[in-house]
């Protein structure tokens, strides 16, 4: 078969599967307004409700982008036969002015993958963003329990003696912690596997408990404290575009979005991820809009499970979007599939 009629062939199944209620037909030709017989790649037609349905797609297997000249084209043959919508499908994919001109059109530009044909494979793929959460600073106070009022800790020399060198005691256990690992203490019981961390949160205040806390001045001379520490985080984002291994469907360029009744990305490696993609500080940089947000937060020490594993790989089953593999590793513990608001820097 030539592989443009495997092309059109592609996209009749998966336009079938995905409406399987709608009646799909291949190279009909239909007399438009005009007098002229326009001959439609692919027609659907539906009963929506009380609602005749009447789209027409057309599909190109070119080896450049479909440019705007096509997509005036085709929007003069979508008015011509009176189609609800029109629908682009190119092989490899749009121009930026073309995709913008269907956009106002009201044309929807598609491009097509199935991953177990080996011609279409290396189109499909998932954009994924991972979103690194980690501690930016901490604001320290320390207070004199008893007098209530602040304290500095000075060294020989009049410095204010550093977080790391601060010793601290605990009344409960009588264990010590320097004051920075407390800190980091902190962060990894505040931010956990729920949802704490949010858009509009990204600064925790925390208080030590009254009784609790003691700093050793000497080794025989503690001093009780309250300690007043005000957490802030920053993001780091991760972008890149995960192949698919199984399932078929349609890449709408201009929404990005997948429509497929059935997908399976392959697995793919979060360490990896942050090491090896393309990663920026500012949301409004990433190149597209993601399918899915992963966002992890980094823990000075791991946490009893079960997590996510760092090696993870994407599915949709029944329009729903599953994350595999969830096993107890310890290292990557939020995953919301919401798009994360901007927050201040």
């Amino acid at each position: 078969m030539k592989a443009w009629k495997e092309f059109e062939n592609i996209t009749e199944i998966i336009q079938a599967e995905l409406s399987p209620d709608a009646v799909i037909t291949r190279n009909e030709k239909i007399k438009g307004k005009s007098g002229a017989i326009n001959e439609c790649d692919v027609v659907i037609r539906a009963s929506i409700g009380q609602l005749d349905f009447f789209g027409i797609i057309e599909c190109k297997d070119h080896k450049d982008k479909i440019g705007i000249p096509f997509v005036r084209e085709f929007i003069t043959k979508v008015d011509d036969v009176g189609a609800m919508k029109g629908i682009i499908v190119a092989k490899n994919g749009f121009t930026s002015e073309a995709i913008t001109l269907s956009k106002d059109k009201n044309i929807d530009t598609y491009t097509l993958f199935d991953a177990k044909e080996i011609n279409w494979r290396k189109y499909a793929f998932i954009p994924v963003v991972v979103i690194l959460v980690s501690l930016k600073s901490a604001n320290v106070k320390i207070f004199n329990q008893i007098a209530g009022e602040q304290i500095k800790l000075l060294c020989s020399d009049g410095r204010v003696l550093p977080n790391n060198e601060i010793i601290l005691f605990s009344e409960k256990d009588h264990s010590t912690i320097s004051l920075t690992d407390y800190i980091k203490q902190i962060w990894d019981n505040l931010f956990k596997f729920d949802s704490t961390l949010t858009s509009s949160n990204l600064s925790q205040t925390f208080q030590s408990k009254e009784n609790s806390i003691s700093i050793l001045l000497s080794e025989k001379e503690k001093l009780k404290v309250r300690i007043v520490s005000r957490l802030e985080c920053y993001y780091t984002y991760y972008f890149s575009e995960i192949p698919l291994s199984e399932g078929k469907g349609f890449n709408d360029k201009i929404q990005n979005k997948i429509y497929s009744a059935y997908y399976q990305t392959e697995q793919f490696d979060v360490a990896k991820a942050i090491a090896s993609w393309n990663k920026t500080e500012k949301k409004e940089e990433i190149p597209f809009k993601p399918v899915l947000w992963l966002r992890i937060i980094y823990h000075f020490k791991k946490l009893p499970g079960p997590y996510l594993s760092s090696k993870l790989s994407l599915s949709k089953e029944k329009n729903k979007l599953i994350i595999n593999k969830v096993i107890d590793s310890g290292e990557v513990i939020k995953v919301p599939f919401d798009e994360p608001k901007e927050h201040p820097r």
